[in-house]
């Protein structure tokens, strides 16, 4: 799934400049994604404490011929302006590698909806029709500890246990770190949904750590304060880096569980 590499060197930057959020260290970030496919269009959502978003792919012959998306909550004032950038993926053919093998700039890009695309394509390659993700980051403990769970259809299917960005359990999996490699792994270790689960996991804890900091306060801080950060998306990326402002009171504390799934990411379309 792309983005891999953009998450793993965002992970190594600098904290933001934002103030710390009070509560951090007793709630969770929450994530939920559906896919639905009714034989020629796929539908994917993308709903969390940053973030409402949908994606919509006309499939012809196992080759996307049309894309379209949506931005009901997003971080900057110019997310949306990476809605135009997905027309990259008509023409991408239906494949169990998403669109790794694409050759796409991230920097054009919004991350969220570009893995939704993705998913997408993992999903049709695999003959999905339907399949609603939740997953859970709990924020961290006093030793940098957390837990990462993810249902799929209302089952519990994926609990991992992190310490500073490195997995502890299964310890099958122990030492392995998620990021810095992690992509390649995953697709070298697992294949259809195991693998995306993996994926979902990863992209979850990087968002997850907004939690830390109170960003959509009523000072809209200019995404130019955080040079480090330009090029990896859209937003962090010129012409819209200069000019880029964080949103104002865009954030939800999902920490008690997520709000019904027909109050949440837009209709189907």
């Amino acid at each position: 799934m792309a983005g891999s590499s953009s998450l793993t060197e965002l992970a190594k930057r600098p904290e933001p400049i934002y103030p710390k959020n009070p509560s951090y260290g007793s709630g969770a970030f929450r994530r939920r994604i559906t896919f639905s496919y009714d034989g020629m269009i796929a539908d994917l959502t993308v709903y969390d404490d940053f973030h409402d978003m949908h994606v919509c792919m006309t499939v012809s012959d196992n080759v996307v011929s049309a894309i379209d998306a949506s931005m009901r909550r997003y971080p900057k004032t110019t997310c949306p302006g990476a809605v135009a950038s997905l027309s990259a993926l008509v023409g991408a053919e239906v494949s169990a590698k998403g669109t790794s093998h694409l050759a796409l700039n991230a920097g054009e890009q919004c991350t969220h909806l570009l893995q939704l695309a993705a998913l997408g394509l993992t999903s049709l390659a695999r003959g999905s029709t339907s399949f609603t993700a939740e997953i859970v980051v709990y924020d961290l403990d006093e030793e940098d500890r957390q837990t990462v769970t993810i249902e799929l259809d209302g089952q519990q299917v994926f609990k991992i246990r992190l310490h500073d960005n490195v997995i502890v359990e299964p310890i099958v999996f122990n030492g392995r770190r998620l990021f810095g490699g992690f992509g390649k792994w995953v697709a070298a270790s697992f294949e259809g949904m195991e693998a995306d689960l993996w994926r979902m996991a990863q992209i979850s804890v990087f968002v997850a750590t907004g939690r830390k900091w109170i960003v959509d306060g009523t000072v809209q801080r200019r995404v130019g304060e955080e040079p480090s950060r330009e090029g990896v998306c859209h937003s962090y990326s010129r012409p819209a880096f200069p000019d880029a402002l964080a949103m104002v009171n865009y954030v939800r504390d999902h920490s008690d569980g997520l709000p019904p799934l027909e109050d949440s990411g837009p209709k189907s379309r």
